[in-house]
């Protein structure tokens, strides 16, 4: 396959070996939208139906930790995960390790009583916690 021959906004031409780096970045991020998409869905679908016996919306099936907020600064590592970012970005963006970062989304993931970071998404924006 040949070198593009466009050259992009800064006047470089992206090697082969970039242009696939980003190719699957972006498929990486659409896959994590298409799961945070499908589990917004299926929270609206579980909202709508609510318990039989009361009418009223359905428990979640994790409940957040009584008492424990959310720190600035995990806050701001969820923000950025809820944007789509991988642990990388969101450490170059704040200017931490990712391990710090990952140190800080199982923080979040323990307040919030959730497993993967599309649901701390989805709970802290059914919270009010946050607003994408």
């Amino acid at each position: 396959m040949a070198e593009p021959e466009e050259p992009c906004c800064r006047g470089h031409r992206p090697t082969l070996v970039q242009l696939d780096a980003a190719i699957v970045r972006a498929r990486g991020l659409l896959r994590e939208q298409e799961e945070l998409l499908r589990t917004l869905e299926a929270a609206r679908a579980r909202a709508l139906a609510g318990p039989a016996d009361s009418g009223g919306p359905a428990p979640a099936e994790h409940g957040p930790v009584p008492g424990c907020a959310l720190t600035e600064r995990e806050r701001q590592v969820l923000v950025l995960a809820g944007t789509g970012l991988a642990n990388r970005g969101i450490a170059r963006n704040l200017r931490i390790s990712e391990r710090t970062v990952r140190n800080h989304l199982h923080a979040v993931f323990g307040k919030l009583g959730v497993r993967s970071r599309t649901e701390a998404t989805v709970v802290a924006m059914r919270d009010g916690i946050l607003k994408l």
